[in-house]
């Protein structure tokens, strides 16, 4: 049988990178013994531009302290097709190849789309969508005008740029106030719950607005849900075929699922436990499957594949909602395109593990890069012929 040789890029310049991280060493922990994988972790700088090859062997917490990847790793770099060469010393030749590379960068070049147009340059099948899609999943205020254009529940908001905060504040608080509190405010295009601030009063506002700037040039400002209850569903598959996994929900955690309890741990035991504590959002206080009812459940995974379609995403998705206990009402939140931990623990009651879930990713990214590369080259018209 033939191996299939895995590439599985993390890291970036991202305020998400060391969830990248967890989420790249869980991995590469939990397919460590597969004998169907060569596995080649490429490890992508902060700066954005600098990529490194990791050992299996060094792929360890220890490794990304301190910069220590800079002396276990070595610079390398794509080449057409898939082959990985040295990027230092005289003679930069080819030292593997890859069939295909899984995403494993949550924020920043991973999720908006400028790593998946590198890899389609380069003629590398990858594991999910287009830039384009990729780029609306990951623009908030983008993202929720097309909901909104589908019929979609999502909170009132407004989109406020650094510029326009700059230059009229008290325009942008006039905003807030017909939006009325409370009020959720989130970077543009962050994820990991990271800069995210709930505001009960307007004393509140421009240190929030403030924060949030610090991680986007482009903040949300939505009407909080209130008395709500929040549920997560991950698809998998292709904009072709798609399926979805069961519905969790998040256990009461507050007004925001913040960024240490997803990756850090909140203390809070789940009532049906995921599996011993380890990092990443494995962490996270959840029940698996939510204790809703058919109607509910079914209405959340309706929308979250036709979200998933819409888009064309591939790979493994996650959408997360937000559901208004007292009104009845079901809102969209979010979608992300490389959630957490690949998502990994929404398959615990099904036989994808993580060996099965990185052959599916593989494949997948195997078959979407045939799909789009059928046109003929005798089809397009030679105007200097």
């Amino acid at each position: 049988m033939l191996k299939k040789n895995i590439g599985f890029v993390f890291g970036g310049q991202s305020a998400e990178s060391q969830v990248s991280v967890v989420t790249a060493l869980q991995i590469s922990r939990q397919i460590k013994n597969c004998d169907a994988f060569v596995c080649y972790f490429v490890y992508l700088d902060t700066n954005g531009k600098d990529f490194y090859l990791i050992k299996s062997a060094d792929m360890t917490v220890d490794t990304f302290k301190n910069e220590r990847y800079k002396s276990k790793g070595f610079l390398i770099s794509f080449s057409y097709g898939g082959v990985i060469k040295k990027a230092s010393g005289l003679f930069k030749k080819a030292i593997a190849t890859v069939d295909a590379v899984i995403n494993l960068c949550h924020g920043g070049v991973g999720e908006d789309g400028a790593l998946a147009g590198y890899m389609g340059v380069l003629s590398i099948p990858f594991s999910t969508a287009s830039h384009t899609a990729l780029g609306i999943a990951m623009d908030k205020n983008i993202f929720k005008t097309l909901l909104k254009g589908m019929k979609i529940k999502v909170p009132s908001w407004v989109s406020v740029a650094f510029s326009e905060y700059e230059k009229e504040p008290d325009y942008v608080k006039q905003k807030c106030i017909k939006l009325g509190l409370p009020l959720v405010i989130k970077p543009n295009a962050s994820g990991s719950s990271l800069g995210v601030m709930v505001v009960k009063t307007y004393e509140e506002l421009e240190s929030a607005i403030h924060d949030a700037f610090l991680f986007d040039n482009n903040i949300i400002i939505e009407k909080m849900v209130e008395n709500k209850i929040e549920f997560n569903c991950a698809v998998i598959g292709s904009p072709f075929h798609a399926e979805c996994t069961e519905v969790d929900q998040i256990q009461d955690m507050g007004e925001v699922f913040s960024f240490s309890e997803k990756y850090i741990g909140s203390g809070v035991p789940a009532k049906k436990p995921l599996g011993k504590k380890t990092l990443g959002m494995q962490n996270a206080s959840r029940l698996l499957p939510a204790p809703i009812d058919e109607k509910l459940k079914n209405q959340i995974q309706t929308i979250s594949l036709k979200i998933f379609k819409c888009l064309k995403l591939s790979g493994v998705a996650r959408v997360d909602f937000m559901y208004d206990k007292k009104e009845k009402k079901l809102y969209v939140g979010e979608i992300n395109s490389v959630p957490g931990s690949l998502a990994l623990y929404f398959f615990s009651s099904t036989n994808i593990d993580a060996i099965k879930l990185i052959s599916l990713l593989y494949d997948i990214a195997i078959s979407e890069h045939k799909s789009k590369h059928h046109v003929k080259a005798d089809f397009v018209p030679k105007i200097f012929s």
